[in-house]
């Protein structure tokens, strides 16, 4: 449900449990504590997993799961495999939300 604030700059109100969990990690001290980052995105409704190209032949030229390819690229220390899983993330991002912050 929306609520209205006021003031200087993008804002947003939290639900109270998220509030009375950073009071519990920071014993009521959030004199440290920097601002929250939020993502906010708009979901495509027509989205289906998967609609990248990259993640599709992937999953077209294999006999395993979605779940099993992220789960054997977890494996995978190379460099070059996490900079294309972060590319193929990033690709599939963009067909599930119209626009994201």
């Amino acid at each position: 449900k929306p609520v209205s604030v006021w003031g200087d700059g993008d804002k947003i109100t939290l639900p109270t449990s998220v509030l009375e969990s950073l009071l519990a990690k920071y014993q009521n001290d959030l004199s440290g504590v920097t601002p929250m980052t939020f993502r906010v995105g708009v979901l495509n409704l027509d989205y289906q997993f998967p609609a990248c190209d990259a993640l599709k032949s992937i999953l077209s030229g294999s006999t395993c799961s979605a779940a099993d390819v992220l789960i054997e690229e977890e494996d995978d220390a190379e460099v070059r495999a996490s900079e294309e899983r972060r590319k193929m993330y990033l690709q599939e991002l963009s067909h599930k939300y119209h626009s994201y912050t």
